[in-house]
């Protein structure tokens, strides 16, 4: 058979970038566009002269959309056009322009925007129509600017449509509507209505029961009250005026918190009545009999119950906001009417409650309507949301704060990465989890010794003990030997009751902890700046005793007879989440430790460095330590840290830490994605796939191999046939195929002697080339696209005696197998193989092993 191929080069065009708007501001969206004239078979791909693409930047097809725009995005922008003649780059200079002050736009009517903006009533179907002033045919691509497209989504074309609209599916939608002559991108904002409840004082919400309340609960609730009396939360064992139960509500404008287990009332009652009117967040919690009321923040009112009791049974619904007319309350509950105000926030064990999604009834609940007052500046646009006062706003460019009444920018679904995002007047912080780090924690790091500095920390499970505790660390504090917490942990987060700690305070080591009858302090020697510290820390009952360096034990007490340390927080090291612990005044230090930490040790536990990561339940800002200790030789990231998965084989690397090898179906930067090879598949220099032998084996008359290729490499082993990877090729037979100084090479040795096949022409162009090689009983004939055919006689005992796998793209030892023939394997893509007569149609499935093989995108 022959194999005939035409080849025409097309005409590339040149590449033009344009951006839209032309000149765009802080906080603003751009987009480049990369136009490459009309081809179809045209690639474009997006990347950025010396830096990583920006994490708010994403592409769609030739489009680059960078959302959140700051200073830094500014750059050089290179748009790289692929098709079947060549490659073509067009670069953009992105210039970003400063934000605008707030006198650009105090002359804004308060309803003009550019924004089309859309209503929607709280669990209602929405349909959002793309208006595009497009010629037919177009086509239309919705997004969700910030986050993905709800899960109740649907898209038909130029309509979005939202069934069951939640609070969170509000936001800026984009349609994009294309022809053949240009492109419109529309933003439509949709606001949700109806989020949050009003109460009329014949109100209520029935919830499923107060779910693992039996021995504690924590509560959050946040609230405005429109009368100074009314019952907000009620939850019982039975709807009788005895039993157990829990309630909380307004009394003269005071609040208060009850509860029973059996054993009489718990109440407690705040130190000042509440502002009608206003907005407040109480938080209430109970251990076994004893209570805690925590009011806008103030510290937290404790009260116990008497008696043996200290489980809570309760088996009928959770009222919100009053209960039916008719019921009965408990006997203690002293509430004379239902409440009157409006419920934005309820959350149960660290849960949001969805109260208008979740309430099995609803009587006489009216929508609350926070955004009335238009509290929201700079034309920003107001949405009802499940906060403490009710609201969010969504500012427009440049601006941000809760009412965009701030120049700068705002937190936003991935602006940190795998981090987490707190606002900040003017601005926001990004904390990293444990092993990156950056502005948007963008950068990966090993971390062999843990590094601290302000704001950073580890947190690890709570300890289960009440009667001993133990921790040990080395420390190597800055120089200045600035005050910081090494560790902390506490029976709440709002600075009462039980804690333990260990802290650098006036440039000495200080352990304290408090069984909740007063705080024993056991404080050491002045320590010595630069150097590495031991510390050794111990807690039975109410003895306590620190050792610095394994030196003599300096012992304390704390006063009062309680001995059980309750612990319910998680152990944090070498700092606090401080948006979510208020540490205890008892300790005297608040901020995180400055300095590098290891060798930690938790009840006697040694908590491993290389298994770090996987041990902590919270952390933020860690980096590694520029001095470790003397004597340690931290080990390599591999070892460290395992990353690889589903098989993957890790190699430390100088530059990136290290480099993981992705056994066949896999790929990613830890082998985490599963990937179909097809029939195209592309090759780095060190990837290679293994094919079983009987494809070429030597009972075969005709050993035959046809495939496609594109590269732009002069060399590289496209295809070996010879000894096992452990069996050295010197001397042995073997059969290959490879790229050797850009032409392509057919080369055989055999009992009887050796030879090659050689193309004409150069073939490392970046084109396609068709490739038919074949050894048969006397010639062996290499031809490449429509070319004359490539001859060479064969000795007369033909005959490939190998043992090993047929392996296509590279080897595992190139050095080993070919005997230093071949250095490096094939760089560049392959496509619709033949071995013999068998072609394979799909290479991840037929081949019997690979390593960091993926498919091709053309």
């Amino acid at each position: 058979d022959t194999i005939s191929l035409s080849v025409e080069r097309e005409r590339v065009q040149n590449v033009q970038v344009e951006a839209y708007p032309r000149n765009p501001r802080v906080g603003e969206t751009v987009e480049l566009r990369c136009h490459a004239g009309n081809n179809p078979r045209a690639v474009v791909a997006w990347t950025r002269y010396g830096e990583r693409l920006p994490l708010e930047a994403r592409q769609y097809d030739d489009r680059l959309l960078i959302t959140h725009l700051r200073m830094d995005h500014g750059g050089i922008y290179v748009c790289t056009v692929t098709t079947p003649s060549g490659v073509m780059e067009q670069n953009y200079a992105l210039v970003i322009q400063s934000p605008l002050s707030s006198r650009d736009v105090v002359n804004f009517p308060h309803n003009s925007r550019s924004v089309e903006t859309r209503s929607a009533e709280f669990g209602s179907t929405v349909v959002m129509k793309c208006l595009a002033d497009l010629e037919p045919p177009a086509s239309f691509t919705w997004m969700k600017q910030d986050g993905q497209l709800p899960f109740q989504a649907t898209v038909k074309q130029e309509t979005l449509e939202i069934v069951l609209v939640h609070a969170e599916d509000a936001g800026t939608y984009l349609c994009t509507a294309r022809n053949d002559q240009r492109t419109v991108d529309l933003p439509i904002m949709l606001v949700v209505t109806g989020v949050v409840p009003r109460f009329l004082g014949n109100s209520y919400m029935t919830l499923p029961t107060l779910g693992d309340a039996y021995l504690r609960f924590e509560i959050e609730i946040s609230f405005r009250a429109d009368s100074p009396d009314g019952l907000i939360l009620y939850n019982s064992q039975r709807d009788a005026p005895n039993g157990d139960y829990v309630a909380f509500g307004l009394q003269d404008g005071y609040a208060v918190y009850q509860f029973d287990v059996g054993a009489g009332m718990m109440s407690l009652m705040s130190l000042e009545p509440l502002t009608v009117g206003d907005w407040h967040t109480v938080k209430l919690a109970r251990n076994r009999k004893n209570g805690r009321m925590s009011i806008d923040g103030a510290p937290a009112l404790t009260g116990s119950t008497e008696g043996r009791h200290v489980g809570l049974e309760l088996l009928e619904p959770l009222y919100v906001g009053g209960v039916p007319e008719g019921a009965a309350l408990n006997s203690q509950a002293n509430y004379t009417s239902n409440f009157v105000g409006c419920v934005s926030r309820l959350v149960i064990k660290d849960s949001i409650t969805e109260l208008m999604r979740v309430a099995h009834d609803k009587v006489n609940v009216e929508a609350c309507g926070t955004c009335s007052d238009e509290p929201c500046h700079n034309n920003g646009v107001c949405q009802e949301s499940y906060s403490p006062n009710g609201y969010k706003c969504i500012c427009s460019a440049g601006f941000s704060g809760d009412t965009c009444s701030e120049t700068g920018d705002t937190c936003y679904p991935g602006l940190c990465g795998d981090g987490r995002c707190v606002n900040r007047p003017g601005g926001y912080d990004c904390f990293c989890p444990y092993g990156r780090t950056g502005i948007h924690c963008e950068h990966e790091i090993i971390i062999t010794e843990p590094a601290f500095s302000e704001g950073s920390f580890i947190a690890y499970k709570t300890p289960s003990s009440i009667k001993r505790f133990s921790m040990g660390m080395k420390i190597k504090p800055n120089k200045d030997l600035s005050d910081g917490l090494l560790m902390y942990c506490a029976q709440t987060e709002q600075g009462d009751g039980d804690f333990t700690s260990l802290a650098l305070h006036n440039k000495r080591l200080e352990f304290r902890f408090n069984t909740g009858t007063g705080t024993a302090t056991i404080t050491s020697d002045t320590l010595t700046p630069g150097t590495w510290i031991k510390i050794h820390a111990n807690r039975t009952d109410r003895l306590g005793s620190l050792s610095i360096n394994d030196g003599e034990m300096i012992h304390g007490q704390s006063p009062g007879s309680h001995k059980g340390l309750n612990l319910r927080i998680p152990l944090y090291v070498g700092g606090v989440d401080s948006n979510r612990v208020e540490v205890s005044a008892d300790v005297e230090v608040t901020g995180s430790f400055s300095g590098c930490i290891s060798e930690i040790n938790v009840n006697e536990r040694e908590l491993k460095m290389s298994d770090m990561k996987s041990s902590l339940v919270d952390s933020a800002n860690i980096g590694q330590c520029e001095d470790t200790e003397a004597g340690q030789n931290p080990e390599g990231a591999c070892h460290m840290q395992d990353p690889c998965t589903n098989g993957g084989v890790c190699h430390d690397h100088p530059q990136r830490s290290y480099i993981c090898v992705c056994p066949l179906g896999f790929t990613g930067e830890h082998c985490e994605h599963e990937t179909i090879i097809q029939e195209s598949a592309s090759f780095s220099g060190t990837s290679w796939v293994e094919f079983g032998s009987e494809l070429l084996s030597s009972n075969r008359q005709d050993r035959s191999v046809t495939l496609e290729f594109t590269t732009t490499e002069s060399n590289g082993l496209m295809l070996w046939y010879g000894q096992p990877p452990d069996i050295s090729g010197r001397g042995r037979d073997y059969l290959s195929l490879a790229i050797s100084n850009g032409y392509l090479e057919l080369k055989f040795r055999t009992r009887d002697g050796e030879g090659s096949v050689r193309s004409l022409v150069r073939l490392d162009d970046g084109g396609r080339h068709n490739v038919r090689a074949v050894m048969g009983s006397h010639l062996a004939t290499l031809q490449v696209d429509n070319l004359p055919v490539e001859t060479t006689a064969l000795p007369s005992n033909a005959i490939v005696n190998a043992r090993g796998g047929v392996f296509i793209g590279g080897v595992p030892e190139p050095e080993l197998m070919t005997d230093g023939m071949y250095s490096s394997g094939f760089d560049g893509c392959l496509h619709g193989v033949t071995l013999g007569n068998t072609r394979v149609d799909t290479i991840s499935e037929s081949a019997l092993s690979g390593v960091d093989v993926v498919s091709c995108s053309s």
